[in-house]
C-alpha cells in the first residue's frame, strides 16, 4: 500500500490552527483560513478526515484528540492541557460530593483558581470526553454550565483520558504512527486494496462525534448491543439537554418535538414544517421504543457488526440533526 508522509505540514497546521483558536474568542474563520493556505488544502482535508481538526460550519478548532500530536514545546498546549487537568479533577470531586450538580464557568474559575477565559477555553475539549450530563458551553444566550456525570469516575485524570484517545487513534487505519520516527503517515484512500473491516468501516463513517465516544471502543470489543444502547441514549441526553425537559423516552421525544410551539423546531422544514416537525417527532420516539429499549430492558443478542453500524449511523443522523436545530426562547 503506498504510504503519503506529511507529518511537518500537519504539525504546522494543528499548532497554527490550535494558536488562532485560542486567540479568537469567535473560533478561527475556517474558509479564510484554507483560502490564506489554498496550497495546503489537502492536508487539512486530511486533518478533518482524522478528525484532528473539527469544522462547525466557518469554525475550525483542534479537536480533544489533536492535543497528543501538538509538540511538546508547544507552551499553550501544554498549559491549556495542565488547566484541563485541573477542571476535570474539579468536576470529578463535585459529582463524588453532589452527583449530578450544575457548575457554572464562574464556580469552577473560583474552584480551581483559573480565569473564567482559561476554564471556558478548556471545557470546549472537555466536552468532547463524554464525562459531562449536559452542558451549555455551545448554546449562544445561555449562561455557561457544565453537569459532570459518574463517568468523570472512570479516570484517574486528565491525562489518562489522553492516553485513551492515543489508543483509539492507533486503531484508526487512517493513522499509521512509526516508533522509529514519530511521524503522522496518512495512506491514501484509492490504495486500499481488500474490503474494509467493521472497525474501518466505523471510522471511515464519521459519525457524530458523541456516538464515536460512546460506541467506539464497545464497538471494537464486540459489544455490539451496547454500543447500539449507549448511541440512543446519547440521542436522549441531548434532546433533554437542548429541551430542558426532565422526562425521558417516548415522553421526552412527545413533548420536544410535539405541539404548536415545539420546543426543538424544525427551523429549515419551510411550507411542510407541520409535517416535517411531526415526521421527526415520530423518529425520535421511535428510535427510544423500538431500539433503545429493548436493549436497555431485555437480553438481546446482537452478533452482526454490519447491522450494528446501521443502527449507530441512525443515531448519528439524528444527533447531527439536534445540532442544526435551537431552543425556542419565548
Amino acid at each position: 500500500m503506498a504510504i503519503m508522509g506529511l507529518s511537518i505540514q500537519h504539525k504546522k497546521l494543528l499548532n497554527e490552527i490550535f494558536a488562532a483558536s485560542l486567540q479568537s474568542p469567535n473560533g478561527l474563520n475556517a474558509p479564510r483560513f484554507r483560502a490564506n493556505n489554498s496550497q495546503l488544502i489537502p492536508a487539512l482535508d486530511q486533518l478533518e478526515q482524522l478528525n484532528f481538526v473539527k469544522r462547525d460550519g466557518d469554525v475550525y478548532s483542534v479537536s480533544i484528540s489533536a492535543l497528543n500530536y501538538l509538540p511538546k514545546e508547544n507552551i499553550d498546549a501544554q498549559t491549556l492541557i495542565q488547566n484541563c487537568g485541573l477542571v476535570f479533577a474539579l468536576l470529578q470531586g463535585s459529582y463524588r460530593d453532589y452527583l449530578e450538580q450544575k457548575m457554572t464557568v464562574h464556580d469552577i474559575s473560583k474552584g480551581t483558581g483559573l480565569s473564567e477565559l482559561d476554564v471556558f477555553a478548556s471545557l470546549k475539549f472537555i466536552i468532547q470526553t463524554g464525562i459531562l450530563r449536559s452542558h451549555s458551553i455551545n448554546n449562544s444566550g445561555v449562561d455557561p454550565f457544565v453537569t459532570p456525570s459518574e463517568s468523570t469516575l472512570r479516570y484517574k485524570s486528565f491525562e489518562d483520558i489522553l492516553k485513551e484517545r492515543q489508543k483509539w487513534d492507533e486503531l484508526n487505519p487512517m493513522l499509521k504512527i512509526p516508533a522509529s520516527d514519530g511521524h503522522i503517515l496518512i495512506p491514501t484512500s484509492e490504495n486500499y486494496d481488500n474490503i474494509p473491516s467493521p472497525i474501518e468501516l466505523f471510522d471511515q463513517m464519521r459519525f457524530h462525534q458523541k456516538v464515536t465516544e460512546v460506541s467506539r471502543q464497545l464497538f471494537i470489543d464486540k459489544h455490539y448491543a451496547l454500543a447500539i444502547l449507549e448511541a440512543c441514549k446519547s440521542v436522549e441526553l441531548s434532546v433533554r439537554d437542548k429541551s430542558g425537559l426532565k422526562e425521558t423516552g417516548t415522553n421526552l421525544m412527545a413533548k420536544a418535538f410535539g405541539g404548536a410551539k415545539p420546543l426543538i423546531p424544525v427551523l429549515e422544514a419551510g411550507e411542510y414544517m407541520q409535517e416535517v416537525q411531526e415526521g421527526f417527532k415520530f423518529l425520535f420516539m421511535g428510535i427510544m421504543l423500538g431500539i433503545r429499549n429493548p436493549k436497555a430492558h431485555m437480553h438481546v443478542v446482537q452478533n452482526d457488526p454490519y447491522i450494528t453500524l446501521e443502527y449507530l449511523g441512525f443515531a448519528s443522523f439524528l444527533l447531527k440533526r439536534i445540532d442544526g436545530w435551537h431552543i425556542r426562547l419565548e
